[in-house]
């Protein structure tokens, strides 16, 4: 395919999109999809309850990208900002950047989510580079709650799995893929510093792993691996094996912090806490421990609150905290250990 000539608007991007320019002008939005649905089908991305919600999406933004003259991939990368005001019905006077209402909240995030979700799977798929598609989406939105620490919404998984997807498609061993994984999963962050080998059933294919729990309330537990959750770790412990020791730690690659120390947990955060930065999810209502509380309310909404509870490990209580689903109260909210 040709690339055709950039637009006047085109030209209106930040500085340093050469990279974008090469790879995603004259791109089709339809052909963008196509390439986020090969990745989708070998990784499994898109929660099976989020599937419906995931199309509709996209379909809106092709419908307003078709109306505002947006034509190919690097139109919608370098023009974000005003489709996302024209698919939320934002004003000229309206700004991105402010609060607010928390339907027009979750619409901004959904929509912005689902562009750089698919528009980064296409970048990668023509070899192009990625981080410059995260830099230059939209990083300015506002929280998308008031709440303190919340649940990851589907969306922000679908983003943030991408985004791991992609990594480990280029490296297998990639340690903040392997350790979302594991978060993603329902370990804890400081479980993951700890995840050896001997931990999951199968090296060369796992689909269970074992969470060792603490003394501060949090249960050991088996916890079973979906597709993406294999698909991501298979790498990292197929190297682990290599190494001939059942103690091979599977992905937190410690220099002085003892594994399992609250230290490490903080190293470990430290490392999703870059990874969520860089694809846009570093917001005041989200940590490292959002991912885990996500897979303890997606369990607790498909499966059922007991399930729920075997995987978080806590008390039913606190796994109705961690999901989100004990109702709202006036009362001081007991503080839970993300580690």
């Amino acid at each position: 395919m040709s690339p055709k000539p950039t637009s006047p608007k085109t030209n209106s991007a930040e500085p340093g999109s050469e990279p974008l320019i090469r790879a995603l002008t004259g791109l089709d939005l339809s052909e963008a999809r196509t390439d986020f649905d090969r990745l989708n089908e070998r990784f499994k991305l898109i929660p099976t309850t989020h599937q419906a919600a995931f199309n509709s999406t996209w379909v809106k933004i092709l419908a307003v990208a078709a109306t505002t003259g947006i034509h190919d991939l690097y139109d919608l990368v370098a023009r974000q900002r005003p489709i996302l005001r024209d698919l939320t019905g934002l004003t000229n006077t309206d700004k991105l950047a402010q609060y607010h209402c928390a339907e027009r909240a979750e619409e901004l995030h959904l929509y912005r989510n689902t562009i750089v979700a698919i528009t980064a799977a296409a970048a990668a798929n023509f070899a192009a580079d990625v981080s410059a598609v995260y830099a230059h989406s939209v990083k300015s939105l506002k929280a998308r709650t008031v709440s303190a620490h919340r649940p990851l919404t589907d969306d922000e998984i679908v983003l943030l799995r991408t985004a791991a997807a992609i990594v480990v498609s280029r490296t297998p061993t990639n340690q903040p893929a392997g350790v979302y994984a594991q978060l993603d999963i329902g370990l804890t962050v400081k479980e993951t510093t700890e995840s050896t080998i001997a931990d999951l059933d199968d090296p060369t294919w796992p689909t269970m792993i074992v969470g060792l729990g603490n003394r501060n309330g949090l249960a050991g537990r088996i916890l079973p691996l979906d597709h993406f959750g294999s698909t991501v770790l298979a790498g990292s412990s197929i190297a682990a094996a290599s190494h001939g020791k059942q103690s091979a730690l599977l992905t937190y690659k410690p220099r002085t912090n003892q594994p399992g120390s609250f230290a490490a947990a903080t190293s470990a955060s430290g490392v999703i806490n870059r990874f969520m930065s860089e694809v846009g999810l570093a917001h005041t209502d989200v940590t490292p421990g959002s991912i885990n509380r996500w897979r303890i309310r997606h369990t607790w909404l498909t499966d059922s609150p007991h399930a729920a509870e075997q995987l978080s490990g806590r008390d039913s209580h606190t796994t109705a905290r961690l999901a989100g689903m004990e109702p709202i109260s006036d009362a001081p909210t007991p503080f839970i250990t993300e580690f």
